[in-house]
């Protein structure tokens, strides 16, 4: 039961992260997408499925950092 209570809170945890990541400046932003990657791994650890939607915010951040160092480079 415990471990039920664990991913519940995690889960929670999660849905705030997000709530926070939409109000939030853009370094602000970079350092809340940290923690969410930090409990979606602690998610997947535990064997659970991580809800699509969160996933393609992770992905959509990673795409948007990977363009960024491609807009900074000299040409």
């Amino acid at each position: 039961m415990k471990e039920d209570r664990d991913m519940l809170e995690l889960k929670r945890k999660i849905d705030e992260i997000l709530a926070q990541i939409d109000n939030a400046d853009p370094a602000t932003r970079k350092a809340l997408f940290a923690h969410l990657d930090r409990a979606v791994s602690r998610l997947e650890e535990a064997g659970e499925d991580v809800p699509p939607q969160v996933r393609a915010r992770l992905d959509a951040q990673a795409e948007e950092e990977i363009e960024a160092q491609f807009d900074n480079l000299p040409l």
